[in-house]
């Protein structure tokens, strides 16, 4: 199911306010809001609007109305690893189900175990998968 909709008349931005403190912009029309925002408000924010990009990405059943979104484990349809700043910082450039994307960027020590932590859980998974679906012979 295709939810593509027409391109609602408002835009959205995030500047630095008056007070030092992040503030949304939600500019409709020739109407622009300044709303002071708090970090924690701006990654839940965040959260929930990388979840909607993914829960109304084309095929996907809707929530019903009403629905709250918030934040949930976000699907990765494609990724790339890499480096910035004449490799000084792994990087990993993360595709979202429904197209949204973002890079996420490691020190090398927390890249490196993170590589590992995948691995492991990425073996446990493969493992019972095998083990939920025993294949006949």
């Amino acid at each position: 199911m295709d939810h593509s909709v027409e391109q609602p008349a408002a835009e959205f931005s995030v500047i630095v306010g008056p007070n030092g403190t992040p503030q949304l912009h939600v500019k409709i029309r020739d109407k622009a809001i300044p709303i002071d925002i708090t970090p924690k408000q701006a990654g839940e924010l965040g959260q929930a609007l990388l979840a909607t990009s993914v829960i109304f990405a084309p095929n996907t059943p809707l929530p019903p109305v009403g629905y709250k979104v918030e934040k949930l484990h976000l699907p990765v349809a494609g990724y790339r690893a890499g480096t910035v700043n004449n490799h000084a910082w792994p990087v990993l450039d993360v595709v979202l189900h429904g197209g949204a994307n973002f890079v996420l960027r490691f020190a090398a020590e927390n890249a490196d175990a993170c590589g590992k932590d995948l691995q492991k859980v990425a073996s446990l998974a493969h493992q019972n998968a095998q083990s939920s679906h025993p294949q006949q012979t």
